[in-house]
C-alpha cells in the first residue's frame, strides 16, 4: 500500500504544470522518471522574478537598486500567475525610493528586502500580507507612516529596527506574535496599540523600544501586553477592542472575518486545540464557547443582510434578531 502510494505520488508529478525537469523515483524494484516542478527566471523588463506553476516571487528590479526613486509599486502579477512574495534582499539599499505600494496578492516578505532605504517614508502592505522576516526594514530611518495588512500574523525579530522616525504604531488584531528587537532602537517611538489580547512579545526590554519614559503600550486590561509593560516599566493605556465579529480589527465585518474564522477553525479542529482567549472574544459571535462554521455563516449573512439592504444595522442588533 505504501508503495503504492509513493508511485502515485511520483505520477502526479509528471502532470504539473509549470517549467519542468527530469528526476527519477526509485522505489525498491521500482524504478519511474517523473517531471517535477522546477522554477523559471524571469524579467519583465522592470523586475525580475522567479516563476513557479502558480506564483511568483519578486526577486529585485533590472538593473541597479540604487537607481530607484520615488514610489516603488510592487506589480501583483508576473507572467500570469500571482506575485505572492517579495523575495529576501529584493530592495535592500534602494536609498531613494520615496513610499512602496504592496499589492493584496503578496502574502510574505523576506528578510532584509527593504532594508537601508533611507529614503522610504510609507509603506502600504495592502491587505493580504501574512508575514514579515526578520530585518525586513531595519535602518528605514526616515520611515514614519505603516499600513499594516489586516491579515499580518506577526512582526519578525528586528523588522523596524533603527525606524527612528516612527512615532505611532498600531497594530492589528490578527497578530499573534512580535519578535525580539522588533522596534529596537526606534527613538522617536510614542506609543504602539497592540489589540490582540494574546500577542506575544519576545522577552527584552527593547524588543518594543527599550525607551520606557515616552512609550505608551495600548492594549486590552488584562493583555500580554499589559504583562509585557509592567514587567519592563513601560506606561500602559487600556483600549477597547475592536467589536466582536470583527476578528482583524479593520472596522468592518465581512468576508474577510468569516475566513478568519473558518481557518481559526481548521487550526483548533485539526490541532485538537482550543481557541484562545483572543479568538473567542471576537468569534464566537453566537457565544456558544467555540469558533466554528456556524460563527462564519452569522458573519457572511450579516454582510450579505447589510449589503442587499438600504437600512444598516449593526451586527450586535442582528445576532440578537437571529
Amino acid at each position: 500500500m505504501k508503495k503504492t502510494k509513493m508511485v502515485a505520488a511520483a505520477l502526479a508529478l509528471i502532470m504539473s504544470g509549470g517549467p519542468m525537469n527530469y528526476v527519477q523515483v526509485i522505489l525498491g524494484d521500482i524504478s519511474i522518471t517523473a517531471i517535477a516542478a522546477t522554477p523559471e527566471n524571469y524579467s519583465d523588463g522592470k523586475f525580475n522574478f522567479t516563476l513557479y506553476s502558480d506564483h511568483a516571487v519578486i526577486t529585485g528590479p533590472v538593473g541597479k537598486v540604487e537607481e530607484l526613486s520615488g514610489v516603488l509599486k510592487i506589480p501583483s502579477s508576473a507572467k500570469g500567475v500571482p506575485v505572492t512574495e517579495i523575495g529576501q534582499k529584493a530592495f535592500e539599499n534602494a536609498k531613494s525610493i520615496s513610499s512602496v505600494s504592496i499589492p493584496d496578492s503578496v502574502k510574505k516578505i523576506g528578510s532584509f528586502a527593504f532594508s537601508r532605504c533611507f529614503e522610504l517614508v510609507s509603506v502600504d502592505m495592502g491587505s493580504g500580507l501574512e508575514d514579515i522576516y526578520y530585518y525586513t526594514f531595519e535602518g528605514c530611518m526616515k520611515l514614519k507612516n505603516v499600513k499594516f495588512s489586516p491579515k499580518l500574523k506577526g512582526v519578525g525579530g528586528c523588522v523596524f529596527d533603527c525606524c527612528t522616525s516612527l512615532e505611532e504604531v498600531t497594530l492589528p488584531a490578527s497578530v499573534k506574535t512580535i519578535g525580539v528587537f522588533a522596534f529596537r532602537r526606534c527613538e522617536s517611538l510614542k506609543s504602539i496599540t497592540i489589540p490582540n489580547m494574546d500577542c506575544t512579545i519576545e522577552e527584552h526590554n527593547e524588543t518594543l523600544g527599550g525607551f520606557t519614559e515616552q512609550t505608551v503600550i495600548c492594549g486590552a486590561a488584562g493583555s500580554l501586553a499589559q504583562e509585557y509593560a509592567k514587567k519592563y516599566g513601560y506606561q500602559f493605556k487600556a483600549i477597547s477592542t475592536p467589536a466582536f465579529g470583527d476578528f482583524n480589527g479593520d472596522g468592518a465585518i465581512n468576508a474577510i472575518d468569516a475566513s478568519e474564522i473558518l481557518t481559526i477553525y481548521t487550526r483548533t479542529a485539526t490541532n485538537n486545540t482550543k481557541p484562545t482567549s483572543n479568538e473567542l472574544a471576537y468569534c464566537d459571535v453566537n457565544k456558544d464557547g467555540a469558533v466554528n462554521a456556524v460563527d462564519a455563516s452569522y458573519v457572511l449573512s450579516f454582510y450579505a443582510y447589510n449589503a442587499t439592504n438600504k437600512t444598516k444595522i449593526s451586527f450586535t442588533d442582528y445576532m440578537k434578531k437571529n
